[in-house]
């Protein structure tokens, strides 16, 4: 990955339900407190990756995969966060 102020990563949903609230609650709970813009693509749509309600109107079922551009002085610490949760199922399962 790129050094920040910007970074990028695909990220594959491997969680049973895909990205759905209790999972995006999980996602945007990781970016607490960090300095980050977080953009996710799914589709041709890009959502704010910081807000719950944005992720959610993806609809990004299991099997997607997302493409998560992260930008700021944290962005690098934030895709590290968004892999292992992502990797981790959001701790569902």
């Amino acid at each position: 990955m790129p050094d920040s102020p910007g970074a990028r990563a695909l990220l594959t949903l491997i969680n049973t339900q895909g990205l759905h609230a209790r999972a995006a609650a999980v996602f945007v709970r990781a970016l607490s407190g960090l300095n980050v813009q977080i953009l996710v693509s799914w589709e041709g749509r890009t959502v704010n990756g910081r807000s719950m309600l944005d992720l959610m109107t993806l609809g990004a079922p299991r099997g997607s995969v997302l493409e998560v551009q992260a930008s700021g002085a944290d962005a690098e610490v934030a895709l590290a966060a968004l892999t292992k949760v992502v990797e981790n199922r959001f701790y569902e399962e």
